[in-house]
């Protein structure tokens, strides 16, 4: 028997925009609305972020769904090479109708990003290695890229000891695996 389902709505980028949470009520054989979560972004370029993130509960007495808690996100330092957003934690008071905040560092939530340029000359190398045949019977053989001749290896048995070790010595290289027992390495 379930005991709670969900529902997710999403905007047209895929962003999670409505979270519907319900729980199975036992005595009516039905599941209750329990609390729901509505987000919105910013919908910027290159990087969509999250705006602000309120919660409802469900009051079943009144019928409606009344705010709880919310929290509003903005961008607190942006510079070539790092992003920083802080989150804003409130509470909604029902008996004045207003938002409060949460006073102190420890409400806030903090993402922090690192920007690295796509226009920039750096290189990024592409180490291809290829183990074959897997399983093994004998002969283990690697193919590397040329980048990776003299680099060591080893082989770790599932208890994570070194039961195998040397070097890559060409781009095409076997290893003689008879003495191993059976097992997963």
């Amino acid at each position: 028997m379930p005991n709670f389902k969900e529902e997710i709505t999403y905007d047209a980028n895929g962003n999670p925009t409505l979270f519907i949470i319900y729980y199975w009520n036992t005595t009516t054989q039905s599941f209750v609305p329990d609390y729901k979560d509505v987000r919105t972004y910013n919908n910027g370029l290159p990087i969509t972020f999250l705006n602000q993130k309120t919660i409802y509960k469900w009051y079943a007495g009144l019928g409606v769904y009344k705010p709880s808690f919310k929290t509003e996100y903005a961008t607190i330092l942006d510079t070539d090479n790092q992003l920083v957003r802080k989150g804003v934690l409130y509470r909604y008071d029902t008996n004045f109708n207003v938002w409060n905040v949460f006073v102190g560092d420890e409400y806030n939530s903090y993402e922090y990003y690192t920007k690295t340029s796509s226009l920039s000359n750096e290189t990024n190398e592409i180490n291809l290695t290829l183990l074959y045949p897997n399983p093994v019977l004998n002969v283990l053989n690697i193919k590397v890229d040329s980048n990776l001749i003299n680099q060591p290896y080893n082989v770790f048995d599932s208890l994570g000891r070194v039961v195998l070790n040397g070097n890559i010595v060409d781009i095409d290289t076997t290893i003689n695996v008879e003495q191993l027992s059976k097992g997963i390495y």
